[in-house]
């Protein structure tokens, strides 16, 4: 679909970082090579392992798991707002924040 607004641009956008495929917060390639270097662990798959308890560095774990989770709740905010400047033809143009709660749950997968 055609960007119909610099809004409409926006929300795409961070619909992409929160659930496209392979940009997901939690396995974006270079994310994850970032949160290693902060000293996060992560499963074969690339998904920081969650369980605070399963990690080698308990206090740095902890600490990654919280920026991912802050970060994408910012993002998902910056999502929800932009959902009201959404063309009238867009599939998502009713959505609320649930709904987009249930999205990035939903595209989240393991990590959540």
């Amino acid at each position: 679909m055609r960007a119909m607004s610099v809004k409409h641009a926006e929300y795409e956008i961070l619909k992409y970082l929160l659930t496209g495929r392979g940009s997901h917060l939690a396995t974006c390639e270079g994310l994850t090579d970032l949160m290693k270097s902060l000293g996060a662990e992560h499963k074969e798959n690339g998904y920081v392992i969650k369980e605070v308890n399963e990690a080698k560095d308990k206090p740095a774990q902890k600490r990654c798991i919280a920026a991912i989770e802050n970060i994408s709740g910012i993002l998902l905010n910056m999502l929800v707002k932009r959902t009201a400047y959404l063309p009238e033809e867009h599939v998502n143009n009713s959505w609320n924040a649930e709904d987009c709660v249930a999205m990035i749950k939903r595209a989240a997968g393991d990590y959540r």
